[in-house]
């Protein structure tokens, strides 16, 4: 996990400070992980329109 952290974050995709994990564009990191929300029962594009 800390492998992956350290990728993203050195791909501008996730910012960690201790305890705080800051994502500037969610949408960029959906993109990236291949992410599909098409099996969640919560609805998360509210997220992407922020």
């Amino acid at each position: 996990m800390i492998r992956t952290f350290s990728a993203l974050s050195e791909d501008g995709l996730v910012f960690r400070d201790r305890h705080h994990v800051s994502i500037p564009n969610l949408e960029a990191l959906a993109t990236e992980g291949e992410f599909d929300d098409c099996y969640l029962t919560d609805n998360i594009r509210p997220l992407f329109d922020e």
